[in-house]
Formats: C-alpha cells, sequence, structure tokens
C-alpha cells in the first residue's frame, strides 16, 4: 500500500465514530501484512461494517479516479460485508 493511501485509511478509520477497542482493531489491520479474515469481519456491528466501506471507497476516490482493480475491490468488499443495497447506494452517493 502506498504511503499517502495508508495515511489516508488511518485519517478515515479516526473520524469514524468506532469505540476504543475497533478503533484499535481497524488500526491493527492496516499494520498486519497478510489476508484479512472476512469471518472476522463479518462480525462487526453494521455501522463498524458501513464504516469500513465507506473508508474504502473514499481512499479508492481521494485521486478522483476509480480503477478497474479498484472497482473489482470495491464489489469485493461490498459483497463480504454484507451490506444491504440501500446503504451501498447512500454511500455512493455521498462519496
Amino acid at each position: 500500500m502506498h504511503p499517502a493511501e495508508l495515511a489516508a485509511l488511518k485519517r478515515c478509520i479516526e473520524a469514524q465514530d468506532l469505540g476504543g477497542a475497533e478503533a484499535a482493531e481497524a488500526h491493527s489491520l492496516l499494520e498486519r501484512p497478510g489476508e484479512i479474515d472476512l469471518a472476522e469481519v463479518r462480525k462487526l456491528d453494521a455501522s463498524s461494517r458501513e464504516g469500513v466501506y465507506r473508508a474504502a471507497i473514499g481512499i479508492a476516490r481521494i485521486d478522483r479516479e476509480v480503477s478497474e482493480e479498484e472497482m473489482s475491490f470495491l464489489s469485493k468488499l461490498r459483497d463480504n460485508l454484507d451490506l444491504d443495497p440501500s446503504t451501498i447506494e447512500r454511500i455512493d452517493a455521498e462519496a
């Protein structure tokens, strides 16, 4: 991950209204290399999963261009976060 993207992700996490443990877990996911356990992500409450998607879409759009690779990643992320379609539409419209 590019250092500027990492810094932006950290700012997005900090901007979310997460509890101390959830914020620490979100930051630790950025620091650890390797795969993220999607089963663990699915255990997050709905607002935390929404925050994950909001942060990811914000980072993907930070340069005002969403590459094909980023679009593919966001699609997979949406599928795995189990957010309802109206939430996804709302977040996409806001971004």
